[in-house]
């Protein structure tokens, strides 16, 4: 599964669509290829600064960009086959025509590039300024049988132009009191009907007096229908962005303010609206063929329609795209994936049902910065996130309803961003009597899905129900640990106390679950750093904390420090691998650590639980120092050069290997 990056936002040429299902979405600094048929992203195009418009032909990708460049693409290679910087200022809009692109600008300049490897003879680049405005949008009519001639030119001071595209020479003029958003000739009238979408939310259908091009007497086009009234609130209009596309059965697709989409009968003249799946403006739809439409949104959504004269339009499939870049990526092991972005959300992913029409949900609300730590509750359908802002909390989002709504854990917030994430079973009869294990909380879980409930307070419930017996342990590098554990209906977030070594406080870097069988609960791994100055010689530390015995008290305990001198720098990335039990009677566990270090080392250990009889002494009298530093059983140096970001265990037939980057 390929997720691009955004469309881009507040552009009308953001994406344009062949008859064939060939998609094309400006994103970001690249052109996006889509194919309809599949959902899948068949390639990109890259440019060297922001894509403010996209255009398909046969057998031709053109697209324009923020440093006044215009870019020929081959579609079915992709491959390059020239450009031009002729404009004198951001060309905004972008149309093709059988060998010729034609581009405006932000000064009015419109621009006729002959393509590359044409029989065309003449200029190579025309230039003509119909209006000293900016540019918004242009169309072209789409016969099926004829080659176009009118090219129709909409600007931000509302005025609208329609070009002859042979003579280069304006036929007709006429103006509407705000800003033109989007422009579509109707197929089939022969270049006489264009409908208009403005910034004030009025879509109007206009008619030129005559079909004959004399470019010597300017003809005249008035309003035949008012498809959608001029909005009387214009407090707002900077930010709203509406668009339209005609179809040949007399169907005119236009979207609302808020993302709304409708389809407006001719014959009937009244509009169907489909159900909600865009959530903000839509800055373009395109037709693909007959019977189907692409739009492109402000909510990060492509989205493919099937358009029926008369009735709304139909979701065939939505693809969810990354806002910013990828901040924290997870999986549940099973059905889930969560991604973090740039923008202040989460996009939970299914990854059983790629077929699905809504394989991914992004959550917003309640995200006040980026999600920095990601962590899937063993056993349950929910998630712990830390933010930015060193704030954090837990979501409950299973494959069948998708995520519900954010729960934030404590007003005690790190001084940091999250940098460490993850979910401790706590011992049974530690958290309530009456705890319910995973499979009880699971098969509950089971019999709630499907029933939404828009109350808070339900919500907030239902999450502590599912989380009944875990603790969320959050760590800010160099700063602290602070534990969650989930009682009944509440949390409780206390700091986590780390043993020092010769007196050195110690800096946690990285943490770990540890499942151990038993009753008593997970073990807790922390690698901490223990430095007194920048000057002086730094140790690094182990530290096993689990729940203490013979107690109802929630609190971690440590029972083990473990000083080494193999994790130079620091501990960036962790990742623990359970093994099997040894001993005569299975009494003691293993597991292997793998650690990657801030300067690129990647280091294995093999602990074991309980401690040895002289950790657990140290930790008890809480000095380690008289210990000999404990041993790693792989040690690679400058496996990177840089700090490892991330490293996991990877299962294979009889062995298992470990994966960093």
């Amino acid at each position: 599964i390929v997720f691009p990056a955004s469309p881009n936002w507040y552009t009308a040429h953001v994406a344009d669509a062949l008859p064939d299902g060939t998609l094309a979405v400006a994103t970001n600094q690249v052109v996006t290829v889509v194919a309809a048929t599949s959902r899948n992203v068949v390639g990109v195009c890259s440019l060297h600064s922001r894509v403010t418009g996209v255009a398909l032909s046969e057998g031709v990708l053109c697209a324009c960009s923020s440093d006044r460049g215009v870019h020929f693409f081959d579609l079915p290679s992709l491959r390059p086959g020239g450009s031009h910087k002729d404009h004198h200022a951001e060309p905004c809009a972008i149309v093709l025509v059988p060998g010729l692109c034609i581009t405006g600008d932000k000064r009015g300049t419109v621009c006729f590039w002959t393509l590359p490897g044409t029989s065309a003879v003449g200029k190579s680049i025309e230039r003509l300024q119909p209006h000293r405005d900016s540019v918004a949008c242009f169309s072209v009519p789409r016969e099926a049988s004829e080659q176009p001639t009118r090219l129709a030119a909409g600007y931000v001071s509302g005025a609208v132009a329609v070009l002859h595209l042979e003579m280069r020479a304006v036929i007709c003029n006429f103006r509407h009191q705000a800003a033109i958003n989007s422009l579509s000739w109707v197929p089939g009238s022969s270049g006489t009907s264009l409908v208009i979408a403005c910034q004030d939310q009025a879509v109007q259908l206009w008619k030129l007096n005559s079909a004959n091009s004399n470019a010597e007497e300017l003809q005249t086009a008035e309003i035949v229908d008012c498809i959608s009234q001029p909005s009387k609130n214009s407090g707002h209009e900077g930010r709203i962005w509406i668009s339209v596309c005609a179809f040949p059965d007399g169907a005119i697709l236009y979207s609302g303010s808020r993302g709304e989409l409708y389809c407006w009968d001719a014959a009937k003249q009244k509009s169907s609206r489909s159900a909600a799946v865009h959530t903000r403006p839509i800055f373009s739809i395109a037709s693909a063929g007959s019977e189907h439409a692409v739009s492109a949104g402000m909510d990060r959504h492509i989205v493919l329609w099937s358009i029926s004269k008369g009735s709304a339009p139909q979701m065939k499939w939505r693809l969810c795209c990354l806002g910013g870049h990828v901040t924290a990526l997870r999986t549940d092991g099973a059905n889930l994936a969560c991604v973090g972005s740039g923008d202040n959300s989460m996009r939970f992913v299914d990854l059983m049902h790629r077929e699905h029409r809504q394989h991914c949900w992004v959550v917003w609300k309640g995200m006040r910065t980026a999600v920095t730590s990601l962590a899937s509750a063993p056993g349950r359908s929910a998630w712990g996130y830390g933010l930015q802002d060193g704030s954090f909390g837990a979501i409950v989002a299973n494959a069948t309803d998708g995520p519900g709504t954010v729960e934030p854990f404590s007003n005690k917030n790190h001084p940091g961003p999250v940098t460490g994430l993850c979910w401790l079973q706590l011992r049974k009869n530690s958290a309530d009597s009456d705890q319910k294990d995973a499979a009880d909380v699971a098969r509950d879980d089971k019999k709630s899905r499907g029933k939404k409930n828009d109350d808070k307070k339900a919500a907030a419930e239902e999450c502590m129900k599912v989380l009944k017996g875990l603790a969320l342990v959050c760590l800010s590098a160099s700063h602290q640990v602070l534990v969650s554990p989930i009682m009944s209906g509440w949390v409780s977030t206390t700091r986590l106390g780390l043993l020092p070594i010769s007196g050195t406080v110690p800096q946690p870097c990285a943490l770990e679950a540890w499942p151990v069988s038993g009753g008593d609960g997970d073990v807790l791994v922390i690698a901490a750093l223990h430095k007194a100055r920048e000057d002086s010689l730094e140790i690094s530390s182990l530290q096993m904390f689990q729940a203490k015995k013979d107690s109802s008290s929630t609190d971690l305990h440590c029972d083990a420090v473990l000083p080494t001198d193999a994790l130079q720098g620091g501990v960036a990335a962790m990742s623990l691998f359970p093994m099997s039990a040894d001993g005569p009677s299975g009494d003691l566990q293993f597991c292997r650590l793998a650690c990657g270090t801030l300067k690129g080392n990647l280091v294995v250990f093999c602990l074991q639980w309980p401690p040895s009889p002289a950790a657990l002494q140290a930790s008890q009298i809480g000095d380690s120092s008289a210990l000999a530093p404990y041993s790693a059983e792989v040690q690679v140096r400058q496996a990177h050069t840089k700090a490892v970001a991330d490293v996991q265990w990877r299962l294979r037939p009889g062995s298992s290997s470990i994966q960093s980057h």
